[in-house]
């Protein structure tokens, strides 16, 4: 139980949604109380302050991750304006896919396993920042925004492949050699690089060709 109270975490602060982090809370709370009458049931104090360490050690790295991932959504949304929207966007797309790769695989979300999410959103903001760039560095040389925008996948695509294929191979390597939280790290992270490739630069420039598509802009937000 304790182990999944972290998710709910997660799920409420990133979903977007007032009603949807309220419900989540209540929900958090709840678990925690029982969580709190399970451990009541142990018979040593000693072994009822453990339990509560424990509970503490996961409620923390989630609460760190999270304020880490708003402060980088503000950062996008800020700098790049409609731009940075997609990217969040495409951000919280890659959440749904690598928790559903998880389900699938019935991993377990461990401590380093967060960090290999982390570590995911650091890829993820690091494509985006680069797609945006090269957008930008082909405006300013003139070109149209739709050139801009094809030009600035297509030179960026290069370096994002070669960072993903590189990190994945890492991630292999651990997975093969590694133990079991050093594996749960590399599953998390193999599954973030995977779905961060089709949600960073598929799914974005599939929103900027509908986008482009619809109207001629005279303006590109980014």
């Amino acid at each position: 139980m304790t182990a999944a109270v972290p998710l709910l975490v997660v799920v409420g602060a990133l979903s977007g949604s007032p009603a949807v982090a309220l419900a989540l809370g209540g929900l958090f709370g709840l678990l925690r109380g029982l969580a709190v009458l399970l451990g009541s049931r142990i018979r040593t104090p000693e072994a009822l302050y453990a339990a509560h360490r424990r509970f503490d050690a996961w409620t923390e790295p989630v609460r760190v991750s999270v304020i880490g991932t708003l402060l980088v959504v503000a950062f996008m949304v800020i700098y790049y304006q409609g731009s940075g929207l997609i990217a969040v966007a495409a951000l919280m797309l890659n959440f749904i896919l690598l928790f559903a790769g998880m389900a699938g695989l019935k991993s377990t979300l461990t401590m380093p396993g967060i960090a290999g999410i982390v570590l995911t959103v650091g890829m993820a903001v690091d494509t985006n920042v680069l797609i945006f760039e090269r957008i930008r560095e082909e405006m300013r040389h003139g070109k149209s925004i739709r050139a801009a925008i094809e030009l600035g996948y297509k030179n960026a695509f290069r370096t994002i492949l070669d960072a993903h294929v590189t990190t994945l191979l890492s991630a292999l390597f651990l997975f093969q050699f590694g133990t079991g939280p050093i594996k749960g790290f590399a599953v998390t992270l193999a599954l973030g690089l995977i779905a961060n490739l089709f949600t960073a630069v598929f799914f974005t420039r599939m929103i900027y060709d509908i986008i482009t598509h619809r109207r001629t802009l005279n303006r590109l937000s980014i």
